[in-house]
C-alpha cells in the first residue's frame, strides 16, 4: 500500500483480499454450534466447491 500511494506512476492496480473467515464458524460452542456447523458446511458446498469447478 505505501508503493502504491508514493509510486502511483508505477503500480497499475491493487487488489486487497482478506482471508476468509468462514472457519471460524467451526469454532462456535454452545447453543449455536448446529448452526455454526450447518453454516459452515453451507460455505464449503456452494463458495469453495463452486470456485474449484
Amino acid at each position: 500500500m505505501i508503493l502504491a500511494t508514493r509510486h502511483r506512476d508505477v503500480v497499475k492496480s491493487v487488489v486487497l483480499a482478506e482471508p476468509p473467515a468462514a472457519s471460524l464458524l467451526q469454532d462456535i460452542d454452545g447453543p449455536l454450534h448446529a448452526l455454526g456447523q450447518a453454516q459452515y458446511a453451507d460455505t464449503q458446498r456452494r463458495l469453495v466447491a463452486t470456485a474449484s469447478k
